[in-house]
């Protein structure tokens, strides 16, 4: 009985799953690429003076590397309140990002161990029924 619940838990194959890589890759990029986020928030708090607010924020000289390196990042909320700063933030192509940004999925953590606890969980009431 041990060895068949070994089986069902233990990938027979060498690879690693991404489901294993995947969180960790995303926690190495947001501690070790932090100034996309340190520019965001100096940009959204103001720091950069009122230019931002006069003629848009993408006159900042970070201000699209700050915006492609969030999106790269996953972290679409930073992003799409960057590009509401920008002076054409109200035309379509930029309404046409915002929802699509807003309306894509994301992959998430907490539901990845969600659906793996269940499987755990499923494989360990087949082996005790068997």
């Amino acid at each position: 009985m041990v060895i068949l619940f070994l089986k069902l838990l233990l990938p027979t194959t060498t690879f690693i799953s991404g489901d294993v890589v995947l969180p960790l890759l995303m926690e190495w990029i947001k501690f070790h690429f932090f100034h996309h986020e340190r520019h965001a928030q100096a940009i959204l708090s103001g720091d950069y003076g009122s230019s931002v607010l006069d003629n848009g924020a993408e006159n900042e000289p970070e201000y699209w590397n700050t915006v492609i390196g969030l999106i790269l990042q996953g972290r679409l909320d930073g992003a799409r309140a960057l590009l509401k700063l920008h002076s054409a933030s109200l035309s379509e192509p930029f309404k046409a990002v915002d929802y699509i940004m807003r309306t894509m999925p994301l992959y998430n953590v907490s539901l990845l161990l969600d659906n793996l606890l269940s499987d755990l969980i499923f494989s360990c009431v087949i082996v005790l029924l068997f």
